[in-house]
């Protein structure tokens, strides 16, 4: 039974971590988006930041001005 229990506390630590630093994450690019700056450091898994900033950003758009 220690070997089941081991590995449940491996994961659960592993969890806590990967969400901190998941949270650490989004609150310094949160800060960095506000203030205008480009981020400081890359993330560590820097595949999943780049496929979430590619799902959030906008899409191009062409200017309605009429001119055409």
């Amino acid at each position: 039974m220690p070997t089941k229990r081991g590995s449940r506390t491996r994961r659960i630590i592993a969890w806590l971590r990967d969400t901190w630093h998941e949270v650490n994450y989004a609150q310094r690019r949160l800060i960095e988006l506000q203030m205008g700056t480009p981020p400081r450091r890359p993330p560590a898994k820097r595949s999943d930041a780049d496929d979430l900033e590619a799902v959030y950003r906008l899409p191009a758009r062409e200017p309605e001005h009429g001119l055409e």
